[in-house]
């Protein structure tokens, strides 16, 4: 479930289903938005209830029978501008006007030239760090493996 958690208000339906549909030994695969001090209108206009850190997912998945076997953060690098370019101006009432398609396919792009090759390389970066298996302490998005308990 790749950013569908947090469009639900209430995920404990979903969670229990996916849990009866897995098989025994199947993995549930999570990425959802974090931190909630990151929270901004782009959120509310996405359609976000919610973002989560290690410890509410955590108890979300026991609460729904699953046990974690992997969680980290990761976009690392977004969750400064994801703070001062979006959390900050929603806190201080800028940029509460609803916002069109085409400015969230260009809030959601890599852009081209010397910023895309920015992206690709912190992407590849953390790519490296979590196919070895470690974890990032922080980031503005949080990705989770899980298995029935």
């Amino acid at each position: 479930m790749f950013d569908v958690i947090e469009h639900i208000e209430i995920p404990n339906n979903i969670l229990q289903e996916s849990k009866r549909v897995l098989t025994d030994d199947g993995l549930l695969f999570i990425t959802v938005p974090a931190f909630n001090f990151l929270w901004s209108n782009e959120d509310k206009s996405a359609g976000h209830f919610t973002r989560y850190t290690k410890s509410t997912m955590k108890n979300l998945l026991h609460t729904n029978g699953f046990e974690p076997v992997f969680m980290s953060y990761f976009f690392q690098f977004l969750t400064m501008p994801i703070f001062a370019l979006r959390s900050i101006p929603s806190r201080l009432g800028m940029y509460a006007r609803q916002q069109n398609q085409q400015h969230y396919n260009q809030q959601h792009s890599s852009g081209s030239g010397i910023s895309n090759s920015i992206v690709n390389y912190f992407c590849n970066k953390e790519e490296a760090t979590l196919s070895a298996g470690n974890q990032l302490n922080f980031g503005s998005s949080l990705i989770v493996v899980a298995k029935k308990k």
